[in-house]
């Protein structure tokens, strides 16, 4: 979501192995990439929250804004790892980011206190 807020994909408490899907568009007409950045925290606006990771997704043919479709998979696997990648449904154009749990925690821990959350950002 633009504007500094973020958007629940992975609600606090979910169980995992788990895999949640998301979709989103561009924000202007023409957008040739889309910057998605994935969070993990309890709040609503991006600063009160800890950054993961992000990409950019390349590629976006030109279209009037909200017309391309990207395709979102977050999918975190029993030891805790999350991997999101992205995907220009039109195109089949796709990129990842892997993210581990560096944190040490073990992996129910860090299910019970991890909400992961992604917010979407267009970039000219």
């Amino acid at each position: 979501m633009a504007g500094g807020a973020m958007s629940v994909i992975i609600p606090k408490r979910s169980m995992f192995p788990l895999v949640e899907w998301g979709q989103c568009s561009t924000f202007a007409d023409n957008q040739a990439n889309v910057l998605i950045q994935v969070y993990e925290g309890e709040r609503v606006r991006i600063r009160d929250n800890n950054f993961l990771g992000r990409f950019d997704l390349a590629g976006i043919p030109s279209a009037p804004k909200t017309v391309p479709e990207i395709l979102i998979r977050f999918s975190i696997d029993e030891d805790g790892i999350l991997e999101v990648p992205a995907e220009n449904i039109v195109v089949g154009k796709s990129k990842k980011i892997t993210i581990t749990n560096d944190k040490g925690q073990e992996a129910e821990e860090y299910n019970v206190e991890v909400k992961l959350e992604a917010v979407v950002y267009g970039t000219n």
